[in-house]
């Protein structure tokens, strides 16, 4: 069960909806401001497992959240966190090394993925959070406000445009319904860590 929020009228009607576990979530929001309030750390990345990676490579790693990039203007940025800088392809995954490793959060271990993504779902505008940092083979901790997600052009671009531009710009449904999904996740605050 789900809210509509797409309709592919040239499509045989395809539609896509927000899942109603989304929708309970920000409609407190969108009730007291009129919208829906994104928080915002600045970093992208993924989840790593150092003992996978250690088949690999030869040098230190710790279980965590890689920083692949880090936004400008960022809770992140301001904070110091530095993202990777070397492209390498492992096992049909291209990680972006060299950037800092989030190892715990709020003095909790980042052992496992549901750990990190229980943090993401809790987190809010103006909580104060201490991250567990490993940067060359040294540990650190840095403390950052969340602060809320700018509006980013491209928010506003895609969703003025009319239906035909998905099929001239992704080809296929398929396509068109993961750049919906990808959109409509990332608009409203919810893209994933998980790649």
């Amino acid at each position: 069960m789900g809210i509509t929020t797409l309709l592919l009228a040239d499509a045989e009607k395809i539609g896509f909806a927000l899942p109603i576990n989304i929708v309970k979530k920000v409609l407190p929001q969108l009730i007291d401001s009129g919208r829906v309030i994104r928080p915002w750390l600045g970093i992208h990345g993924k989840l790593i497992m150092a003992k996978e990676l250690k088949e690999v490579f030869t040098f230190s790693l710790v279980d965590g959240f890689l920083i692949e990039a880090v936004d400008p203007d960022s809770p992140a940025e301001n904070a110091g966190l530095q993202g990777g800088h070397l492209p390498v392809m492992i096992f049909g995954d291209e990680f972006m090394l060299g950037g800092d490793i989030i190892f715990a959060i709020n003095g909790k271990s980042l052992g496992h993925g549901e750990e990190f993504e229980t943090f993401l779902d809790t987190m809010k505008v103006g909580d104060k959070i201490r991250l567990g940092i490993y940067r060359e083979g040294k540990r650190s901790e840095v403390v950052l406000t969340v602060s809320e997600r700018p509006m980013l052009p491209w928010d506003l671009s895609f969703q003025y445009q009319p239906m035909s531009f998905l099929w001239e710009k992704f080809g296929t449904v398929s396509r068109a319904k993961k750049a919906c999904t990808d959109f409509f996740s990332y608009s409203w605050g919810l893209a994933s860590a998980k790649k």
